[in-house]
């Protein structure tokens, strides 16, 4: 190809996860066999066969698509080291900061997926290690720094050293706890409209025995249950049911991220450090691929509002009106537990008066009453002041 200046391979920061620390250079796939031997095997011996997380042939690795990054860099390596290649591997790539709109999404896969889902109230739980660091880089950040490392391969202050890019948030990375809790903490303040239940989140490693049964737990009595429910409300009133495979393909979702929110690595970006130093710097700012600009406050705002406006799809003008819709949801949802809650107390009564008297059975079951009317007080006030509003209204009119 004539006066080919530069190719940027977008690779990932976990195509070599069965490291714990990953520097920025590239890691042959296996340490046994030379390039072509090894694809040659691996075309043979596994080429028909779907490779499942714990396979001999992932080398430790959870899926086939970071196996691939891995033969793919190890590959432009062996063949291909005299095209001018610089190879970018961004960590988990989530809404944007600033670009093009702050909190920009087109893609429910990964993150923005997880947020949806709870923010909805459909999703319960969530498989994480909440100590772990979450490595999750904007979406600009990574488009400029793709962007840069392209014009840096095609300048004459081109390092051959310097020919991976760790994409990644390094020291400026958060937990996965303080994340979730972060973007789940605007539920009040810009819910969906097509919210379904008040937003309540079980974070679960499942790494013990005890951690899998309490998974196991929720998913059938907070997940299927309630999807079943709401399914046949679907029928009853003539739609097409589909929560139940809603349920199915979350799941899933989160089994496929497990592998990445419960554990961490450390990654070494100086390489995008030493590009963005040789950048002028009116073109530092046009180009900001400084990920120490990120202000995670103001991103967890972006990403809340993003997901609802640019995958729920839910406008602006509706904010307000999702407000009351969610409040009175928290309200109707609480009730109607605490009357199936009643109803299995009075079942269960009579089988316990023999273990413990009645006053104490009683007194147990009010204090437990209490605490899930003192949860919701909040919304209570706010209905009662709503409604006072609007009789007043209405009251001024007739007079």
């Amino acid at each position: 190809m004539m006066n080919l200046k530069s190719i940027v391979y977008v690779s990932t920061a976990y195509g070599n996860c069965q490291l714990k620390e990953i520097e920025e250079k590239i890691y042959p796939t296996v340490i046994d066999q030379d390039f072509e031997s090894y694809l040659n095997d691996l075309r043979m011996n596994y080429g028909d066969i779907n490779l499942q997380i714990g396979h001999e042939a992932l080398r430790n690795r959870p899926n086939p698509y970071t196996l691939s990054k891995s033969i793919a860099e190890w590959m432009i390596k062996e063949r291909y080291s005299s095209l001018p290649v610089i190879i970018c591997r961004p960590s988990i790539v989530a809404n944007s900061f600033e670009e093009p709109i702050p909190g920009w999404c087109d893609s429910t896969a990964g993150v923005g997926g997880a947020i949806i889902s709870t923010g909805l109230g459909i999703s319960r739980f969530t498989i994480m290690d909440v100590k772990a660091k979450a490595d999750i880089v904007p979406v600009d950040i990574v488009v400029n720094s793709l962007i840069v490392a392209g014009v840096y391969r095609a300048s004459t202050l081109y390092n051959d050293e310097k020919n991976v890019i760790n994409i990644t948030m390094g020291n400026h990375s958060i937990t996965w706890g303080k994340f979730l809790n972060g973007t789940i903490g605007y539920k009040d303040v810009v819910p969906s409209i097509k919210t379904v239940r008040p937003v309540s989140i079980n974070i679960n490693p499942s790494r013990t025995f005890i951690d899998r049964m309490h998974l196991k737990t929720i998913k059938i009595f907070s997940h299927y249950l309630f999807a079943c429910l709401f399914d046949l409300i679907c029928l009853t009133i003539g739609h097409k049911p589909f929560m139940m495979n809603l349920m199915d393909r979350i799941h899933k979702g989160f089994y496929l991220l497990q592998p990445f929110s419960c554990n961490e690595w450390t990654f070494y970006n100086e390489n995008i450090r030493y590009i963005n130093e040789l950048l002028p710097n009116n073109e530092r700012s046009l180009f900001n691929t400084n990920v120490y600009s990120v202000e995670w406050e103001k991103y967890f705002y972006n990403i809340a509002i993003g997901c609802r406006r640019y995958l729920v799809k839910d406008p602006d003008s509706t904010i307000e009106i999702a407000k009351r819709r969610y409040n009175r949801i928290e309200i109707i949802y609480t009730v109607f537990i605490l009357i199936i809650h009643s109803t299995l107390y009075w079942l269960l009564k009579s089988m316990m008066i023999n273990i413990l008297p009645y006053y104490i059975i009683d007194y147990i079951f009010i204090l437990y009453i209490g605490y899930y009317l003192f949860r919701i007080r909040g919304n209570i006030i706010d209905e009662f002041q709503l409604l006072s509003k609007h009789f007043s209204k209405q009251f001024k009119l007739i007079n």
